[in-house]
């Protein structure tokens, strides 16, 4: 048993290098477009979240993972709240553009931060975006050109939007680029109003933590009232891939992952050897022997030492007569040429092999002495004769 132990030395070592590995390697940043309230990758948003209490102070600040219109519910109780979305695209259906103009006409503030919008979304508030590429910063204000008021570095732009259309009869520009492209407005809609922002990226982690950014972002939502606000979650990047079970909890977090895929290491050790120790052992069962061949196979010895060739043959013929007999009810105490024919057509062998068969079989007589070679040729002809009338019995 020690042996198989032997076994697992090649494979811990391997999980326990791996482990190593992976300890004391350099980590990755993940770069993926998050927007998440409780993502702490650049282009997550947990720092803003959390300094929401302090830009809205004894506000109450709620959740919600659910679309507009299961949000919003028909009645006026939330007519004067604010509804924050920051994501990389807003594109809702009919039915929840429909509540949430409903939503702002009744009193509510909306604050949209996105790269790019719906067509059904801006078509029906009167406006259109366009991208362009930043190679690496973008600066920008929150007033128009020449006011002079600071510019804010925005970090792995990219591809940056801007509102190419609007509506100035009923749209105010709060906010422009280096290129004067407008990227912040706001449209009043009956009692409440819409603030539409185009640089989504200001609001993660990696911008809102470099050195004068957070300025900005408090400009950006000053223009909001100091209300009860509403965080969506539903609207964000990847949001069917999110979970909210414990074994997505767990894989998400590298440290409680490997204790996972660890700990499942070991159960799988644990039962392969357990189930090698614990397995009963089986006892080998000694076939039968067969008394029978014993019992023939000491006769047979016995006859061969004594040499009574004779005795061997009778007892061949009394059985070979007593098979005549008994299968095809013939008398044997004659055996002639009439009794050759009757067996020849009973066994549909060759009359001419019967009587070579019985010629040596009606020399047999306890008087005569046979030698061996006689006992293997009377051997091999009843044999002969036993297998050509087999299928006939």
């Amino acid at each position: 048993m020690r042996k198989n132990y032997k076994l697992f030395i090649p494979l811990i070592s391997a999980v326990a290098l791996l482990v190593i590995v992976e300890v004391v390697k350099p980590k990755t940043l993940n770069w993926t477009l998050s927007f998440s309230a409780d993502h702490k990758i650049p282009f997550g948003s947990f720092v803003l979240f959390e300094m929401l209490d302090s830009l809205f102070p004894e506000e109450g600040i709620s959740i919600t993972m659910r679309p507009v219109y299961n949000t919003l519910p028909d009645t006026n109780d939330t007519a004067f709240k604010n509804y924050l979305f920051i994501s990389d695209k807003f594109n809702p259906d009919r039915l929840d553009a429909e509540r949430l103009k409903l939503f702002i006409e009744e009193g509510g503030t909306v604050f949209i931060s996105a790269q790019s919008f719906g067509d059904a979304f801006s078509d029906s508030l009167g406006f259109s975006t366009k991208p362009k590429f930043e190679e690496d910063s973008l600066l920008v204000n929150l007033y128009a050109v020449n006011s002079g008021v600071d510019t804010f570095a925005i970090k792995q732009a990219g591809l940056s939007w801007y509102f190419d259309k609007i509506d100035s009869s009923k749209m105010s520009v709060l906010g422009r680029d280096e290129d004067t492209d407008v990227n912040f407005i706001k449209i009043n809609l009956g009692k409440g109003q819409l603030f539409i922002h185009t640089v989504p990226l200001a609001f993660t982690n990696y911008n809102f933590l470099k050195p004068g950014n957070a300025g900005y972002i408090s400009g950006l939502l000053s223009h909001l009232p100091n209300k009860p606000i509403i965080w969506d979650e539903y609207y964000k990047p990847g949001r069917l891939l999110q979970s909210s079970s414990p074994l997505k909890f767990i894989l998400k977090t590298q440290s409680l992952r490997w204790a996972y895929f660890l700990a499942l290491t070991g159960i799988i050790l644990f039962i392969f050897v357990e189930g090698k120790r614990k397995q009963r052992v089986i006892p080998i069962i000694k076939p039968l022997s067969n008394d029978t061949l014993n019992f023939v196979d000491v006769i047979g010895r016995l006859y061969y030492n004594q040499a009574d060739h004779t005795d061997v043959a009778l007892k061949m013929r009394s059985y070979l007569l007593e098979m005549i007999r008994h299968d095809f009810n013939l008398d044997t105490s004659r055996r002639d040429g009439n009794f050759i024919k009757k067996l020849s057509a009973k066994t549909t062998i060759e009359k001419s092999k019967l009587q070579g068969l019985f010629k040596i079989v009606n020399q047999i007589n306890p008087e005569t002495r046979m030698s061996a070679d006689d006992l293997v040729r009377l051997n091999k002809e009843i044999e002969t004769f036993y297998k050509n009338c087999r299928g006939n019995v």
